[in-house]
């Protein structure tokens, strides 16, 4: 594949890399540029043609059944996997954030790069990154020279002054979209703070930024990393208080906060797999003969659901009734140019 930066390859892993332990972390040369080396960890097959992503893919998730087989050999049919019908530009939703780039400038915003313990974390621009919408890319450019215009300081640390904060951009299939900005008040007064929110607004609206047509912006100030609504309250600048995403016949409204899916806060940031009292549930009631799991993590927790579907009755661990067995499988890409892979298993008995 072609570099997003049209730069000679540089980056040291290769197809045969991939079809390894997965969390394992690239190793640099020294020359590549910071634009491929962001590319490399946020998606980290773009160097692969697809087809060469979706080998990777399926190969990885072969493996990973084989742990449910005796021997290590797969028993049961792996239907090749379904490819994305949407390969560049498919996200949703991207924060980016405000600290100093690849330049030294602290008005930059993107992604970072490097890791915080060595003191070398840069903020690196997107445009590159094969797997965001360009809308996405232009909002966080049109946000960058605004805070460059802006006297204020960007908050590179919450605790060392400054305000402009990360930009978060949300569209929809339809392409409407909505930018949530987040301000960190420090010592400003209300007026203040009110005039910067006014300048925002005006940008967007009808300055450069007018380019953008958002359908949405929103403001909200925060004086911590984290901020429910409850405690700071989003402020609708201009345009629409929603959007709206459509599966099928149903239509979900998204908010400036919410996510397209069940939500459990205290949960999040985690893959979670079905908690052990359905899995019980389900082996003891033996009008169920066919179960099907759509994992969208493998080779994590949901590892121990299946193990716990199929392995012989476990009185001690409550695991009663005739075991199921993996009988059809199939990966579906959703995620191209990265390694996640959904696994869809049908287990009988």
């Amino acid at each position: 594949a072609e570099s997003p930066t049209a730069q000679p390859l540089r980056f040291k892993w290769s197809l045969a890399s991939f079809e390894g332990k997965r969390d394992r972390r690239p190793t640099w040369a020294a020359d590549l540029s910071w634009e491929d080396r962001l590319a490399s960890v946020v998606t980290p097959l773009w160097r692969l043609t697809y087809d060469e992503q979706l080998e990777v893919k399926q190969k990885h998730q072969e493996k990973i059944l084989e742990q449910l087989c005796e021997g290590g050999k797969i028993t049961f049919p792996v239907l090749p996997i379904l490819p994305s019908p949407v390969r560049d530009g498919y996200r949703n939703k991207s924060t980016f954030s405000v600290n100093r780039g690849v330049d030294g400038n602290p008005k930059t915003v993107g992604f970072y790069v490097g890791k915080g313990k060595d003191g070398n974390i840069v903020c690196v621009n997107g445009d590159h990154l094969p797997n965001m919408p360009e809308k996405h890319k232009q909002v966080a450019r049109r946000y960058q020279e605004f805070i460059r215009r802006s006297s204020l300081q960007p908050c590179l640390l919450l605790h060392d002054g400054g305000h402009w904060r990360e930009v978060t951009v949300r569209t929809d299939a339809a392409g409407n979209t909505m930018a949530i900005v987040y301000f960190h008040p420090q010592g400003l007064s209300r007026e203040e703070v009110a005039a910067h929110r006014e300048d925002l607004a005006e940008f967007f609206a009808n300055g450069a930024g007018s380019a953008c047509e958002l359908d949405s912006l929103y403001f909200q100030e925060s004086a911590m990393t984290r901020c429910t609504r409850e405690d700071s309250p989003y402020q609708l600048l201009f345009g629409h208080t929603h959007i709206y995403e459509q599966f099928r016949i149903h239509f979900f409204r998204l908010s400036e906060y919410s996510y397209a899916g069940l939500q459990l806060p205290h949960l999040s940031g985690r893959i979670l797999p079905v908690h052990h009292r359905v899995i019980r549930a389900l082996r003891s009631q033996p009008a169920i003969r066919r179960l099907v799991y759509v994992s969208c993590k493998s080779e994590g927790e949901a590892m121990r659901n299946f193990r716990e579907l199929c392995c012989a009755p476990d009185p001690k661990r409550k695991l009663q009734g005739d075991a199921f067995s993996p009988s059809l499988a199939v990966p579906v890409d959703m995620f191209p140019h990265t390694e996640h892979c959904e696994l869809v298993i049908l287990f009988e008995r």
